[in-house]
């Protein structure tokens, strides 16, 4: 599985790299100050200075620069991008913590992209799940939670609270706070597709 690292803006913590990194507008300026060097730069760079647009410029293997006038993200253009070069999955850094109206736009980016987009900060692990089966692991993250936005069926073992074949819509919330009892659990996903959040206090 051909996979990537994006490093975005806002406080990154690079705790695991995979595959290439790219750095997404602002994200760029971390990797390069960070003594990172072989990376992709994507982004209309309007969070950047001139001084550090030319640092980015001098640290990058590629650089493309975006119209800061566009009806997408820099995110979303370079979960675009991704999905043109072939990637099938990408660790997110720095998409977390800032402004609600981001959090939230990333997490449906998160949703709704091609390839499997996984958002990682110091605290959680957010990804989603189209149909099918998969084991999913503890990896030191205490709880456990699963969000619908569409009506979907779920089969979910080894955890505290087991779900067994059962319809789960928008409105139900019980699916937070659970946990995982050992190394990993499982789960079927028999339709829709569910956004899966790991996270500690």
């Amino acid at each position: 599985m051909k996979t990537c690292t994006v490093v975005c803006g806002y406080r990154p913590q690079l705790n695991t790299i995979e595959g290439d990194l790219i750095g997404t507008d602002r994200g760029c300026l971390y990797l390069a100050l960070n003594g990172y060097k072989d990376f992709v730069a994507i982004g209309d760079f309007d969070s950047v200075n001139d001084d550090e647009y030319k640092i980015i410029k001098d640290n990058s293997r590629e650089l493309i620069k975006l119209n800061p006038v566009k009806d997408d993200t820099d995110l979303e253009h370079t979960l675009h991008f991704l999905e043109e070069r072939g990637y099938k999955k990408a660790l997110i850094y720095g998409a977390l913590g800032g402004r609600q109206d981001h959090n939230l736009l990333n997490i449906k980016l998160c949703l709704l992209s091609e390839i499997s987009a996984v958002l990682m900060d110091s605290k959680h692990k957010i990804f989603s799940l189209a149909k099918g089966s998969y084991s999913i692991e503890k990896n030191n993250y205490r709880f456990l939670s699963l969000f619908v936005f569409e009506e979907a069926i779920v089969n979910l073992e080894g955890v505290k609270y087991p779900i067994s074949f059962k319809k789960i819509g928008f409105k139900d919330l019980y699916t937070t706070s659970n946990e995982i009892v050992a190394e990993s659990c499982h789960i079927d996903i028999l339709e829709g597709r569910v956004l899966i959040v790991q996270c500690n206090d």
